[in-house]
């Protein structure tokens, strides 16, 4: 509202606009963190308190940006875990509540509608890994039945679809392309100040991505994405788009290092995001007919996503990425499994693994074994890879 009374030139009217978001900012931020459950709320009930159900609906605020940021990490650790995620989707109401009802609409089915947000909302804030799992979930259903129908929701204990449910629902395929475009893809465009976002959240073993026609206004980029040994370089040619602003913001593991940003070969200065949850350098600059973006990346490991198989009529039994945190010199990870089971997380450039606590290094990355328990029960691990 802001932004279009100040193109009308109503200053005015911008100005108010403006107060409001932010007392409206302010209030989301203050009123809806529960410091005691270490997350955003969804709801007040009728006495105004709190509602404290574990529900994905916070990811619809959190897709904006609009938590802190301590709050929107804490809060999306807390919705990875198996009690609301699993392999097919999230749950709306966590299975540990005593209203989780599997097939019950509004407590406890797993919707892609919902799905789908909670990927955004992971890739928006720097949680990549869990952003692909979520992301995966959906697309597996556009296979499901007829090519592309997503079914409108599913059982909540098992990968399975009610009989009255939507067969191809709008809104849950929507729950593969906005996480795929704004969250993957990382694109969005902004036409009345004439700036292309490219904030790509690509696993750290994708060489290349490459993007043709990514339209703006009235000019056209193609965009081509390439992962080495010595970083990553992004190609830009554009049609119609010369003197355009262009952000790139590639989202990395907490252990890389940016040495160097260059746009055609020469060093230009770069802003840097990064949390201890993911690296993320931010270049600008003002686009030409083709432009060439190097980041210098030395090689550093890198957790992969893990490969989530869930058929027809299973049961939750994929690995749960929680939490990622770490360093140049260490990375933390929070997973979590199936009681008793044992399960491998990919890695790049595990030869720079000094030591590990909590796993083993196997060849196709971590072996994790998960403590005896009964059966179907998730546990927890937390392992820490030491890094030369």
């Amino acid at each position: 509202m802001a932004r279009m009374a100040g193109a009308q030139g109503d200053d005015a009217r911008e100005r108010g606009a403006r107060a409001a978001a932010d007392k409206a900012l302010s209030a989301f931020r203050s009123r809806f963190w529960d410091p005691d459950g270490g997350l955003y709320v969804y709801a007040f009930n009728a006495g105004g308190e709190k509602v404290r159900e574990v529900t994905p609906w916070p990811s619809f605020g959190l897709a904006w940006g609009l938590g802190g940021v301590e709050e929107t990490g804490r809060t999306l650790e807390r919705l990875c875990r198996p009690d609301l995620l699993t392999d097919w989707g999230v749950r709306m109401m966590s299975s540990e509540s005593r209203y989780f009802e599997p097939l019950n609409y509004n407590y406890g089915a797993v919707w892609p509608f919902l799905t789908g947000w909670m990927a955004a909302a992971l890739y928006r804030n720097g949680f990549p890994l869990q952003g692909h799992s979520a992301l995966k979930a959906n697309v597996r259903h556009s296979f499901d039945n007829g090519l592309g129908s997503v079914t409108e929701l599913f059982s909540g204990l098992r990968n399975i679809w009610p009989a009255e449910a939507v067969a191809h629902q709008g809104f849950s395929t929507g729950g593969v392309v906005l996480p795929l475009v704004k969250g993957l893809l990382g694109l969005e465009v902004d036409a009345s100040s004439r700036t292309l976002f490219f904030r790509p959240s690509f696993p750290g073993d994708w060489e290349e991505v490459s993007l043709e026609g990514v339209r703006a206004g009235g000019a056209s980029f193609d965009l081509e994405y390439k992962r080495g040994n010595n970083g990553i370089a992004v190609r830009i040619a554009s049609r119609g788009g010369e003197g355009w602003t262009v952000v790139v913001q590639p989202t990395l593991g907490p252990a890389a290092l940016i040495r160097e940003v260059r746009l055609n070969g020469a060093v230009i200065p770069f802003l840097d995001i990064s949390s201890e949850r993911a690296v993320r350098p931010e270049a600008k600059f003002s686009a030409s007919a083709s432009d060439v973006l190097e980041f210098d990346i030395p090689p550093v490991v890198e957790i992969l996503p893990p490969e989530i198989r869930s058929d027809v009529g299973a049961p939750s039994l994929g690995l749960r990425i929680e939490s990622l945190r770490g360093d140049e010199s260490h990375l933390e990870i929070t997973v979590w499994g199936c009681a008793g089971g044992s399960y491998a997380l990919p890695l790049k450039h595990g030869e720079r693994v000094r030591s590990i606590d909590g796993a083993a290094l196997g060849e196709s990355g971590l072996k994790i074994e998960f403590p005896s328990g009964p059966r179907g029960k998730s546990v927890s691990r937390t392992i820490v890879l030491h890094l030369d």
